[in-house]
């Protein structure tokens, strides 16, 4: 009898050979955003979808097992509609992440295309978006170098919008999008700052 693909909801992936289970102090050339280890990391995560645009899009984040963020739900194109997406709003203060050149994501996916956001105190009005591709059932650590990084206000690059600041870092979060209608999953082990 055929067997069906983990959903993020049902694993984290196995600790590397040789590792242990204590937590090991992220090195100098990395700095740790997000491990969802603890139920008020999850928490901080909400969602915004399309309903505030009319759409009827519907999504949730929530803890899956193993300590993953579970980001779920389904993008619906009606009344032009089309996107899904949660955001954290957790940060006391602004983040500097500047003395690195890339985020690093763990996550375990569906096939489907997502982006990775990030919103600045310098231009709250935008989001700067990082795509990827998942691939059905499998884990992967993704790299979104800063420079992949593009202002967008309402899904379009607004002309004269500013680079991405990197010492002013308020609001993370993940977006579906490009009429991807239909259920989506998207699990995320951890969210890094590397170089």
């Amino acid at each position: 009898m055929a067997t069906q693909a983990p959903t993020p909801a049902q694993v984290k992936p196995a600790l590397e050979v040789g590792s242990t289970s204590l937590p090991v102090k992220p090195a100098m050339s990395e700095k740790l955003l997000y491990d969802f280890e603890s139920p008020s990391e999850i928490s901080q995560w909400r969602n915004q979808d399309d309903p505030v645009m009319g759409g009827r899009s519907r999504s949730q984040a929530g803890a899956g097992l193993q300590s993953t963020l579970v980001f779920t739900g389904r993008v619906s194109l009606e009344n032009n509609g089309g996107f899904a997406a949660v955001r954290s709003f957790g940060l006391p203060q602004a983040v500097d992440i500047s003395a690195y050149n890339a985020i690093q994501l763990r996550v375990l996916g569906d096939g489907k295309v997502y982006a990775f956001t990030l919103t600045t105190g310098t231009a709250p009005n935008l989001l700067y978006e990082a795509r990827f591709r998942t691939t059905p059932g499998e884990w992967m650590t993704i790299t979104l170098p800063y420079a992949d990084f593009e202002p967008t206000r309402f899904g379009f690059r607004p002309p004269g919008a500013p680079a991405l600041n990197a010492r002013d870092i308020r609001v993370l979060g993940f977006i579906i999008s490009d009429k991807q209608a239909g259920p989506f999953e998207l699990g995320v082990d951890w969210i890094k700052a590397v170089r």
